[in-house]
């Protein structure tokens, strides 16, 4: 998963990023103002100073490197950035 997150983070993000796993077992992608949590109950959730078209794309770039359709990426409510997925 790491690598996953990792490929699709260079493919979006100009800046250098950070990649980890809390101890829950979910993972968070960072750059220096900004920061996607990917958790463990399968919400991702975009934090900082991170643009909408941004954070789309990256999750578009997961989604590729994993096989899965984008529209598996479900919004929880309109004009949200925290997502669900529906598999």
């Amino acid at each position: 998963m790491i690598r996953t997150l990792r490929g699709a983070a260079r493919s979006v993000f100009a800046q250098r990023i950070a990649i980890g796993m809390d101890h829950e077992g979910g993972f968070t992608v960072a750059g220096p103002e900004w920061g996607i949590v990917l958790a463990q109950n399968g919400e991702i959730i975009g934090r900082g100073e991170l643009s909408q078209e941004s954070y789309e794309e990256f999750l578009h770039a997961v989604c590729d490197r994993l096989q899965i359709s984008p529209g598996a990426l479900q919004p929880r409510e309109e004009n949200d950035i925290a997502f669900s997925p529906s598999l």
